[in-house]
Formats: C-alpha cells, sequence, structure tokens
C-alpha cells in the first residue's frame, strides 16, 4: 500500500467565527415570476425512500420489503439489497449502485448483489465516494485515515495539519469524487476542506460552529449548510441566502444550477445569481423531503408519498457515459432521448463539427459512437437536440485515460 507525502495547507477564507459579512447576503426578491414546470408523480410504496438518482437519471428507492430504481418513462425495475446493506454510498452507473457493506461494500443491480470486499484497514469506512470498479479514483475516510483507490490498489494519505478521521461527507460532482480540476472536497464537523491533487495542497475553505452539508459545483460553486443556514457561490465570494418565511425543505444542485425547496416553495439558481420560482401542479410541495438533480433541467423529488419526476422541455438525456466520467478507450457509444419530440440528436467533441446521430427503430432515442482519436485529457461533448427551429443543448466532460493501466 503506497502513502501520500504530507501536503502544504492553505489557508482560502482563513479560520472565522460564523459572522456573515452584510454586504454577502444574497436576497431572494419576493416579486420573481412564477413559470409552469413538468412533472410525472406517482404513489410511493409504503416504507419506501428515496435513496439518490444515478448521472443517467435513475432514481433508486429502498423499502422495507422490496427496492428498485425508477427510470424516466416511470419502468421500475426491482432490486435485491442484503439485509446488511448499510449506506447508500453511490448509483454511478446505469442499473448499479453501491452500498456500505460489512466488509466493504455491495455493488447491487438488477440480477444480483455483490460484494466487494475491502483491506481490513479501509472496510469500516465512515465515508465514501467513487466506485472503485470504474477508471475514475475512489476515497474513503476511516479510522485509520484517508484512502484513495486507483488502478492498483488503495494508497494512504498523511498530513500534519488535520484529522482525517473526523471526515464526515466527501462533496461529489455528477457523482464523481473529483473534476477536472483535480480537487478533492470533503467536510469534518466544523471545516470545509479543499484537496488540491495537482499541486498537493491542502486548503481550508471555512471554518464554522458546524457544517452539515457541503456540496461543489463548478459553476454555482460551494454549497454549504451552517446551523440551518445556506451558503452559496466561490469561496472569494461565498453568500448566505437570505429566505422569507417557511424553512428548508431539500435542495440539490447539477451542471450549474441549484434547486430548492423552501417554505413550499420550489426555485432555483443558476451560476451568476439569478433565480426563478416554479410551479409543478402535481408535486405536493410542502411536504416535499428530498430532491436530488441530475441534470441542470430535471431531478427527481418524493413528498409525503409521492415519487416524482421533474423536468423542463430542455432535458437531454444521455446514456453510455455520465458527467465527468474517466475511460479507456478512444470511442464511446452513446444514446440520446429528449422528453419533447426532436427531429435531430447531433454532438460535437471539443467545438469541432457536429455528427448526427441516427434515430433509433422504436423512434425512442437517437444513437451513436463518438472518436476521441488518440488525445488523452479533458474533452467536452455538446450534445444538440432540434425540432421545428429550436435548438437546445447539454454540454458533459469527460477524461480519456491512457490504455494501460
Amino acid at each position: 500500500m503506497k502513502t501520500f507525502l504530507p501536503w502544504a495547507l492553505v489557508f482560502v477564507l482563513g479560520a472565522c467565527s460564523g459572522a456573515v459579512d452584510p454586504s454577502k447576503i444574497e436576497v431572494i426578491p419576493d416579486d420573481i415570476e412564477l413559470l409552469p414546470l413538468e412533472a410525472t408523480c406517482e404513489v410511493l410504496l409504503d416504507t419506501e425512500t428515496l435513496l439518490g438518482v444515478s448521472p443517467q437519471g435513475q432514481a433508486w428507492l429502498r423499502g422495507d420489503v422490496a427496492s428498485r430504481y425508477v427510470d424516466q418513462k416511470g419502468l421500475s425495475t426491482q432490486v435485491s439489497i442484503p439485509s446488511s446493506a448499510g449506506q447508500f454510498v453511490v448509483a454511478f452507473r446505469d442499473e448499479r449502485a453501491l452500498f456500505e457493506a460489512p466488509q466493504g461494500i455491495y455493488a447491487v443491480d438488477k440480477n444480483d448483489a455483490r460484494s466487494i470486499v475491502f483491506p481490513e484497514s479501509v472496510a469500516a469506512f465512515a465515508a465514501m465516494c467513487g466506485d472503485p470498479e470504474t477508471d475514475g479514483p475512489s476515497f474513503v475516510a476511516t479510522e485509520n485515515g484517508l484512502f484513495r483507490y486507483e488502478n492498483d490498489g488503495w494508497a494512504a494519505f498523511r498530513s500534519e495539519f488535520i484529522d482525517f478521521r473526523q471526515i464526515k461527507s466527501f462533496a461529489t460532482i455528477e457523482g464523481q469524487c473529483i473534476a477536472d480540476d483535480e480537487m478533492l472536497w470533503f467536510r469534518s464537523r466544523n471545516h470545509a476542506w479543499r484537496f488540491d491533487l495537482v499541486n498537493d495542497q491542502q486548503e481550508q475553505v471555512q471554518n464554522w460552529p458546524e457544517v452539515h452539508h457541503l456540496d461543489i459545483d463548478p459553476e454555482l460553486g460551494a454549497v454549504i449548510i451552517s446551523n440551518s443556514a445556506l451558503y452559496v457561490g466561490a469561496e472569494d465570494s461565498l453568500r448566505k441566502v437570505k429566505w422569507g418565511s417557511g424553512t428548508l425543505q431539500a435542495f440539490s444542485k447539477s451542471e450549474g444550477v441549484l434547486w430548492v425547496a423552501h417554505g413550499g416553495q420550489l426555485l432555483s439558481r443558476d451560476g451568476v445569481g439569478t433565480w426563478k420560482r416554479y410551479l409543478p401542479e402535481t408535486i405536493k410541495l410542502s411536504s416535499l423531503s428530498a430532491l436530488y438533480a441530475y441534470s441542470k433541467d430535471a431531478f427527481w423529488a418524493q413528498t409525503s408519498d409521492q415519487l416524482c419526476h421533474v423536468y423542463t422541455d430542455d432535458l437531454i438525456i444521455v446514456k453510455g457515459i455520465a458527467p465527468y466520467e474517466r475511460y479507456r478507450g478512444n470511442q464511446v457509444s452513446l444514446e440520446v432521448s429528449t422528453v419533447v419530440s426532436t427531429d435531430k440528436v447531433a454532438v460535437s467533441v471539443d467545438e469541432g463539427p457536429f455528427q448526427t446521430f441516427d434515430k433509433d427503430a422504436s423512434g425512442e432515442f437517437f444513437s451513436g459512437t463518438v472518436e476521441l482519436g488518440d488525445l488523452e485529457g479533458w474533452h467536452s461533448l455538446r450534445f444538440r437536440a432540434q425540432n421545428s427551429g429550436k435548438q437546445w443543448f447539454r454540454t458533459l466532460r469527460v477524461e480519456r485515460l491512457a490504455q494501460a493501466l
């Protein structure tokens, strides 16, 4: 097992007492226009809980009697989650999710639940991100410290500045541990931390009395919950959101959009600070308790007795690759679909010419193979859908790794 050398420590905002600069308070306007939003809902089965959503948009639910995942068209697939399975880790791939196991993790899909045994030093983890059976890195925080798995096994980190045993959770980016900036984010009880994996630097982003939640988005910046208050923005412009009456019910972010349920209202915020308010008529907003976004245009939500898929007309669903995924090979086969009628779907690689995908015989999706050649590194895939003169887009960042392990 390898050991990474100690990293330098950099204070980004310094240790602060939790006092908020009045100039950095973001007030939500009272006169936000109320916009329509599509939603399809079904009645939850008894004891079912929405655990999370894959980057491709499948909602995973766990119940006392049965568990399942549901796709955007409402197709439900039963799965068997072992009774000894602990906390939900991640649903990163289509039809596959990871759960904590007594000696590692369970990989659960529609066929079975398979145990992946970890070495004793990392088997009992307090927090985990990533899927060790993909090409991207995975991290676990244990009583023995912080460990990374990539390609050839687990490697331990060492630091003179932070007790890795205090890690409560990792902040993932579209289900991945790290994005193209190679930054690993996590929180302890009263700190938000950022690790620069390229330059070997640890950065204490915030030190507050409590940090209850930490999310990261390349466009939004950090999303932090501290003492029931919501903060959002880049480290040098982190702002406390000031609400009207009501309490924060649930929130989630994806691709530069923060979705928030607050006081029986549904709102969104983009990376430049523009707030919008919505009225999806079929959702019982007053009892909304969980919200998981998987695109800038869609999320799944749970209310007291509903499971709801909420989306805009601009939703583009991509299967075959996930945002910020790392993979080996010079081509990838994709399926693309939309929620409204579409005449054409095409994809551009790194701002190159658009390649048109073929429509499946069923007419439900478009398929094609994207060639990345031999160029290693990060690439941008820009998807374009067209219908009657209208165009809408979605961009995914992916990394092509070297062929050899």
